[in-house]
């Protein structure tokens, strides 16, 4: 099957596209038209296209080249600053995950070795008890001053060095 085709298709064409139709169009493209059935296809067809080509272009806002430019060179930015993280973030995940493994190693060694020594922390928590039960009421006193100063001198620290 064979498409018809008019050897003044091309004349309708370009005077639509041109915005020369009807109103500036030649009084016998307008005859050829009213006679011709292909050329009259394409003025239906084709006006309505170019006549919505012409108020999307009118409405169209693009930005300028600047912004064009200044958001291609930021993707670009954002794209080698990815790609650069990505290893860095496997080697991270790496070493937590060895760290993990450590510290579950030398939990296991440490609880192991302390679950045999408790008996001998319990002694050495009670002779500390029994000595300072021994002490004078002065020496208690100073103990306990020294003790809380421990505790509470580097909350007093921080809270006067911490910046607002």
């Amino acid at each position: 099957m064979s498409v018809p085709t008019c050897s003044r298709e091309r004349d309708v064409w370009e005077a639509i596209s041109h915005g020369r139709w009807p109103s500036l169009a030649d009084d016998d493209l307008r005859a050829h038209v009213d006679a011709c059935a292909v050329c009259r296809d394409v003025v239906v067809v084709a006006a309505p296209l170019v006549a919505d080509r012409a108020v999307a272009s009118a409405e169209a806002d693009p930005p300028s080249s600047a912004i064009v430019w200044w958001r291609a060179q930021a993707r670009a930015r954002q794209e080698a600053a990815r790609a650069a993280s990505q290893p860095i973030t496997i080697v991270h995940a790496l070493a937590i995950a060895c760290g993990a493994g450590l510290l579950a190693a030398g939990a296991t060694v440490w609880l192991r070795g302390w679950s045999g020594s408790i008996g001998t922390f319990m002694a050495a928590v009670n002779a500390i008890i029994v000595a300072v039960s021994t002490l004078d009421t002065r020496w208690t006193m100073l103990l306990i001053a020294v003790a809380a100063w421990m505790l509470l001198a580097p909350i007093a620290a921080y809270l006067a060095l911490r910046e607002d």
